[in-house]
């Protein structure tokens, strides 16, 4: 890909109380930083994906962990 550098891992982290599991992306595009970590989570026949994008992996996991915080 021209100018794109993708790194893709995967992992395992707490959300919401559960182990559960997650992708991180870490893409160099034309000289610029930039990192998603994206949570899966299953309820009945349904899936979901939380995102989080920001330019330095930390943040990214950061952001992650704020959503698991909110309360109803």
């Amino acid at each position: 890909m021209k100018g794109i550098y993708p790194e893709i891992k995967k992992g395992e982290d707490e959300f919401l109380g559960e182990t559960r599991t997650y992708i991180s992306l870490h893409a160099n595009i034309y000289g610029q930083d930039l990192y998603e970590r994206a949570v899966y989570l299953k309820v009945g026949n349904y899936f979901a994906e939380i995102s989080a994008f920001a330019g330095d992996e930390l943040s990214a996991k950061q952001m992650i962990d704020a959503i698991s915080k909110i309360e109803e």
